[in-house]
Formats: structure tokens, sequence, C-alpha cells
């Protein structure tokens, strides 16, 4: 149960990450 709980943690916590990098490529491919 414990496991389960960090695994979900981590998922959840990796994705704002996602997103900012999908921020960052759409604005690097914006100014070219």
């Amino acid at each position: 149960l414990q496991e389960e709980k960090q695994r979900l943690e981590s998922q959840l916590s990796g994705i704002p990450r996602m997103q900012q990098r999908l921020a960052d490529c759409a604005s690097c491919s914006g100014s070219e």
C-alpha cells in the first residue's frame, strides 16, 4: 500500500514537469 501511494505521488509530481516541458517547446517553436 505504501509503495502504491509513493508510485502515484511520483506520477502526479511528474505531470507538471511534463506540462512545463510542453510549454517550453511551444514557446521555442513559436519564437522561431
